[in-house]
């Protein structure tokens, strides 16, 4: 007997399971997240806007497919960070670095649906990549291990959950955490709350970057067991097809509007949990949640159960929306590349850095959380009290994103935005013109807004003055924080300061480049073809090759501006490779 339940305003629940195991296990993330989004009501008023405006973006035809690549694959880099109990590499509580590798490619032929068994799934166009570079362009293999056998109770009680007992999330992330923003952060533990029933859990996408990541216990890093899959896809935020109802099973969720209710997924019949359900329900049996035959729906992989081998287009589309939103510094980032000998770091002039303003009382999520112009396309996370992050230069990342820099002809008239989120602020933009490294108030001042309004997004077209320094990076500075006098170098007192770096050139007449050093593609984006230009180098050879590695396009040149054609290749994400007198350039395009 199935009970119908109320609707729940912020439900949150995660859980996994074994592909070929005889048993259902458990997962936290239903409690974590809740729990999380309870304690940060700012956190899930962003995430229930999103779902709101996507619910009606779903109604009105307008889908995330439509604003999303057309069978493109979006690459995630990720880490992975193995706290083993001193045990050598390739036993139990430490798995090589080879069984890493296929479990990493095992769940990217999940969501690709080429798994045997799996081909009545609908492909989920994600592509988790191991880290090839860290953030200070060095060389790396995407593994880090730790001896957790120094942590008080890691050893007997690995990682606490329920338990008062065992390592937190904290201790962890406090001895392993690449900078979240551009690398995804996977916990490999020896087990949860004392070898409970609990596989792992993750943060839903849009939740606060200090605590961002996937925590999953090592018996499931093998290539018979879903749950990273099914953990990813929380990460992307899928929900249960069970939302909202009882875990342990026996209860239907509300289902009245497929947009706003249980998974907000439309083509997931509403179902209960199959966590007790054995043997596995056929897909003729009828499913006492939608009193029709469950065909198919009862497999599903954001589900328990016995047999699960299939997402649903709703959720592929589900997942990439909230993968533009809320992780598009990750899709920007070029952790999954290998370094290029000839990677030059953008580097404007310095500026004032504000002093230390001394740490936060709580969490007001206060400043920047999207910043784009031209090609800079940062969307990050307010100031915190355990990051403090007052200050971000995020030229520092310029080895290890594509979005913090731009380049913009100088007679353009180019839109500015800032977004912000809890509370109305004030907005200020400065960028050194004439790169003396002082923010004058006068005609540097692009952006001044008072009384933003919260959740909201200021916009400014902004075009450089006539004596702006031309080919050469400019810093931009960004800031915003509550009804305060906002100085260029004085500390915000809530909020935050971002500096990014902006090039303004007589010579360029396309939109939206991206580019390393003088080497510059565009556009990107493209459809069939693209120009690969030097500013002030021959180019003697381009090669491209898809994400196998596989060569697809190599021809010779002699020219400082080239057109390539691949009108006859598939869409997706392509690299790009272009020799000229001055060493070796990479580039990531996209196929539309």
């Amino acid at each position: 007997m199935y009970l119908q339940l109320k609707k729940l305003i912020i439900p949150a629940c995660v859980l996994l399971c074994n592909l070929l195991n005889a048993q259902t296990n458990f997962c936290a993330s239903d409690e974590v997240n809740r729990k999380y989004l309870l304690e940060h009501p700012d956190v899930a008023a962003k995430i229930n806007d999103f779902n709101k405006q996507l619910s009606e973006d779903i109604k009105s035809g307008n889908t995330a497919v439509q604003r999303s690549l057309v069978n493109g694959i979006y690459e995630i880099p990720v880490v992975v960070h193995v706290f083993h109990n001193g045990e050598e590499e390739g036993t139990l509580n430490n798995p090589s670095d080879g069984q890493i590798q296929d479990w990493i490619n095992f769940t990217n032929d999940i969501y690709a649906s080429t798994v045997n068994g799996f081909s009545d799934s609908a492909v989920i166009p994600v592509r988790l990549v191991l880290a090839q570079r860290d953030a200070n362009c060095n060389a790396t293999n995407g593994i880090t291990r730790v001896n957790g056998s120094g942590i008080a109770g890691y050893q007997q009680y690995g990682l606490q959950r329920e338990l008062t007992e065992g390592a937190t999330q904290d201790q962890l992330r406090a001895y392993r955490r690449w900078n979240p923003e551009y690398f995804y952060n996977i916990y490999i533990v020896n087990t949860i709350d004392n070898g409970s029933p609990t596989d792992g859990f993750a943060y839903y996408a849009g939740t606060s970057l200090s605590i961002d990541g996937a925590y999953i216990a090592v018996r499931s890093v093998n290539t018979q067991s879903i749950t990273a899959a099914h953990e990813i896809g929380h990460a992307l935020g899928l929900r249960h097809v069970f939302d909202g109802s009882d875990a342990q099973g026996g209860e239907c969720p509300v289902n009245d509007d497929c947009t706003l209710d249980n998974d907000l997924v439309c083509d997931t019949a509403a179902i209960g949990s199959m966590l007790n359900t054995y043997p596995a329900p056929t897909s003729n049996d009828i499913n006492e949640c939608s009193g029709t035959n469950y065909n198919g729906e009862q497999n599903n992989i954001m589900n328990y159960g016995y047999v699960l081998n299939k997402f649903t287009t709703g959720q592929s589309e589900r997942a990439i929306a909230q993968l533009l939103r809320f992780r598009g510094s990750l899709i920007n980032s070029k952790g999954g590349l290998a370094l290029d000998d000839s990677i030059a770091p953008v580097s404007p002039i310095e500026a004032c850095i504000p002093f230390y303003p001394g740490e936060l009382e709580d969490d007001y999520g206060v400043g920047p959380r999207s910043v784009h112009y031209g090609s800079i396309s940062n969307d990050t996370g307010a100031r915190t009290v355990s990051q403090n992050n007052f200050y971000i230069d995020y030229n520092y990342y310029s080895c290890i994103s594509y979005n913090i820099s731009t380049i913009i002809p100088n007679t353009a008239a180019t839109l500015l935005s800032v977004g912000i989120g809890t509370n109305a602020q004030n907005i200020k933009v400065y960028i050194d013109f004439n790169n003396n490294g002082v923010f004058n108030e006068g005609n540097e001042l692009v952006m001044n807004v008072s009384n933003q309004p919260a959740y909201s997004i200021a916009e400014q077209y902004v075009t450089p003055i006539r004596s702006a320094v031309l080919n050469v990076p400019l810093r931009m500075r960004v800031i915003s924080d509550f009804f305060f006098a906002i100085n260029s170098c004085n500390p915000p007192l809530y909020g935050q300061i971002e500096d990014y770096a902006v090039t303004f050139t007589n010579n360029l007449s396309v939109n939206n480049p991206i580019y390393n050093a003088d080497v510059s593609i565009y556009p990107n984006p493209f459809e069939d073809n693209f120009q690969v230009k030097s500013a002030n180098d021959i180019i003697h050879n381009i090669k491209a090759y898809d994400l196998n590695g596989r060569l697809v396009f190599n021809n010779d040149f002699n020219t400082s501006e080239v057109q390539v054609n691949m009108n006859s290749l598939a869409a997706g994400i392509y690299m790009v490779k272009a020799t000229t007198d001055n060493g070796t350039f990479t580039k990531k395009v996209i196929k539309k």
